[in-house]
């Protein structure tokens, strides 16, 4: 639903939470918040950091398995 709405760029569960690709310079952290309660999720805090070398890799990793599901190479 994230992605589908534009908001943010990829989403990935990390334990109990999930990390978000936005744009940089994005500010739109109260929209994805509603979003995420309108949906049904609770939000207990939301913060902006860096992506860490493991963010970047699960996003490869995922990237790379959608592009293999759909055909592509």
């Amino acid at each position: 639903a994230l992605e589908a709405s534009g908001l943010v760029t990829s989403a990935s569960l990390f334990g109990d939470g999930l990390h978000l690709t936005v744009e940089k310079g994005a500010t739109d952290d109260e929209k994805i918040k509603e979003l995420l309660l309108e949906k049904g999720f609770e939000v207990y805090s939301l913060n902006r950091a860096r992506p860490s070398l493991e963010d970047v890799f699960v996003h490869l990793i995922e990237r790379e398995d959608a592009l293999s599901e759909s055909g592509h190479k």
